[in-house]
């Protein structure tokens, strides 16, 4: 059988890229879609923006059941759904009029299509699509939130042109062209399923996918605990351990402390009376370096390992922290500070998908086979 052009492990990170581009751009343009509807309705500005905490809420809450459903049905139907939720509830945004639509709207259906389009079904699917790259890959995708980003100017052009309703309605739309059809015809859950092999590679004429001198993935020495990698995983055995627990409250603590300095410095800045125009300006240099940064520190931990590159960046988040300290006296210390601050808390969106244990059949130089069942083929590494 002819070997296709490009490998299919592309097009499915292709597919996770556009999902992320769309559900970021839920999450960024909120903002612009707050200050418009709070002026048309005249509510309150706590009561409108509870939409959103509604949505963080319950898209968080939701987040291990999509999970589950990735494992039972398969990313190829769960993309579908979250596509489908996220196209209803704009185009059931376009329709309030009261503060319980909107909540039903974010806090319900963007809450579950942001959930089922976003990171939980697209680190699984990565993760079996790439293995010695899925840093690489999952900076891809993180970077990709640039995208998301980017389209906020397009909507406050949109919203101005035809209105906040009709802008809904274009995003809504967008969302159930660009993700439902194309996630169910191109996703596969992995690579054995379309008789493939991860990161870029193709069955040899046996079927094996192996050659001389290929090293298996056992010994690879960038995993600091092979044995404890290659185990077979399930929920309950990871909670019974204190790594699973380390990494969570690593992944907590780390959110929390980012989030503090990222919503606060402009304000700090300001405090310190250098101005609110300074420090927005601080802190979209910061969104610049951190969009770079994400593909950079995937790719990097790729060939240094998981730890030492988490390292590295945790590093660079306390240097930034400490010149941040120091810009009361040194107006100058705000550049490496959002340089610093910027590169380093990058590095959580690449490295948290691809840390901890990977499938053992994978890990341990096993693949399934084409139905997902039994012991399959030696895998290896490139």
């Amino acid at each position: 059988m002819k070997r296709p052009i490009i490998h299919h492990g592309w097009v499915v990170l292709g597919i996770c890229c556009l999902c992320m581009v769309l559900t970021s751009a839920v999450w960024y343009t909120f903002s612009v879609f707050y200050a418009t509807i709070v002026e048309h309705f005249k509510w309150g500005r706590a009561d409108t923006a509870l939409a959103f905490s509604a949505m963080v809420i319950v898209g968080g809450l939701a987040d291990p059941l999509v999970g589950q459903l990735v494992d039972r049905i398969g990313a190829r139907f769960v993309f579908p759904i979250g596509g489908v939720l996220l196209g209803l509830g704009l185009l059931g945004a376009s329709r309030i009029d009261s503060l319980w639509e909107l909540y039903i709207a974010y806090g319900l259906l963007l809450a579950l299509g942001k959930s089922g389009a976003g990171m939980v079904p697209i680190g699984t699917v990565l993760q079996h699509w790439f293995r010695r790259r899925i840093g690489t890959a999952n900076g891809i995708v993180a970077a990709s939130v640039a995208g998301g980003m980017l389209v906020v100017p397009l909507v406050e052009k949109l919203i101005a042109a035809v209105g906040w309703r009709n802008a809904y309605v274009v995003l809504g739309v967008i969302c159930l062209a660009l993700v439902p059809l194309p996630a169910w015809l191109l996703v596969r859950q992995r690579p054995q399923d379309v008789g493939l092999l991860p990161d870029g590679r193709f069955r040899d004429s046996r079927g094996s996918g192996v050659r001389p001198g290929v090293r298996s993935a056992g010994d690879d020495r960038r995993i600091v605990d092979a044995a404890w990698a290659s185990r077979d995983w399930t929920p309950r055995l990871a909670l019974r351990t204190h790594r699973f627990w380390f990494l969570f409250a690593g992944m907590l603590t780390g959110v929390l402390s980012h989030q503090l300095v990222l919503v606060h410095q402009v304000a700090y800045i300001a405090d310190l009376g250098y101005g609110l125009a300074l420090g927005s300006f601080v802190y979209g240099m910061m969104g610049i370096s951190s969009g770079f940064a994400k593909f950079g520190w995937g790719w990097i931990s790729d060939r240094i390992g998981r730890e030492l590159a988490y390292s590295a960046a945790t590093l660079g988040l306390l240097g930034g922290v400490a010149a941040l300290i120091g810009s009361g006296n040194a107006i100058w210390l705000l550049y490496p500070f959002s340089l610093l601050f910027g590169v380093g808390y990058a590095a959580g969106a690449p490295l948290y998908p691809a840390s901890g244990p990977r499938q053992v059949r994978l890990v341990a130089g096993r693949v399934p086979a084409a139905d997902g069942r039994g012991k399959g083929a030696p895998a290896g590494i490139e």
